[in-house]
């Protein structure tokens, strides 16, 4: 083996057999080997300044690449905090103005009037209270709770009712009733309550009809009493409900 191979003497070594001879590949072979020997050493003797060099370029593209993607953090930091900046309090189309904080204030704001600025009822129920806007339905279903003749009819209840029984309204409604009877005697009075109170009376002779109307709320009771008892005869009895 030799330290130094001297390439340009190769061809001209006067060991090297004959070109053709049966021994040229052997000798061949073995000055390749030399050869790489000679490569294998050198590398050897710079190996250490070699992986010097590559442990130096490694660091420093591992900084370079560390720096960038800090400075490609910060900048994302950035733009995430003005867009958050820019974002915050701001109402989502999603919500479909459900996220506007003081809606009377938003109505007003957009100009349409004094009215834009009450809430309207939750409900065609809705009895709450407050100043609040009301919808067709509601305002029929408060008609139709409350005022008297409304949704109602009026029914001949002559067959379930008598003088001087109580009666309650239950409908939770006001109602209508009117009591007709007539005299049987010369003088005889049909008198009409509403919770123990008297919202009518009259006195009538012989053959004579009397009629008495009164409305009874929600809640309340109501009868006829004749005087004497026996002295009047209930002819018609008909209630607004």
């Amino acid at each position: 083996m030799t330290d130094k191979l001297n390439l340009q003497r190769l061809d001209h070594d006067p060991r090297l057999p004959m070109r053709g001879s049966i021994d040229f590949e052997r000798v061949l072979y073995v000055r390749l080997y030399e050869l790489f020997r000679a490569i294998a050493g050198v590398t050897n003797q710079n190996g250490e300044a070699i992986s010097d060099a590559i442990s130096n370029v490694t660091t420093q593209l591992t900084e370079d690449i560390n720096q960038a993607i800090a400075g490609v953090t910060n900048q994302i930091e950035e733009i995430s905090g003005e867009v958050d900046s820019l974002t915050a309090g701001a109402m989502q189309k999603s919500a479909n103005l459900g996220d506007v904080d003081n809606s009377a204030t938003a109505r007003n704001n957009l100009g349409l009037g004094p009215a834009s600025t009450r809430d309207v009822v939750s409900g065609d129920t809705d009895y709450s209270g407050g100043d609040k806007l009301v919808t067709q339905v509601w305002v029929a279903n408060s008609m139709n709770s409350y005022v008297l003749g409304m949704g109602q009819t009026w029914q001949n209840v002559l067959n379930s009712r008598w003088f001087d029984t109580t009666y309650t309204n239950t409908t939770g409604r006001p109602i209508m009733v009117t009591v007709t009877s007539y005299s049987v005697i010369e003088d005889a009075e049909l008198t009409l309550y509403v919770d123990d109170v008297t919202v009518g009376a009259h006195w009538a002779g012989w053959g004579v009809g009397t009629q008495l109307t009164a409305v009874v709320p929600p809640g309340s009771t109501y009868y006829a009493v004749p005087n004497p008892w026996d002295g009047m005869e209930l002819y018609e009895w008909a209630e607004l409900r």
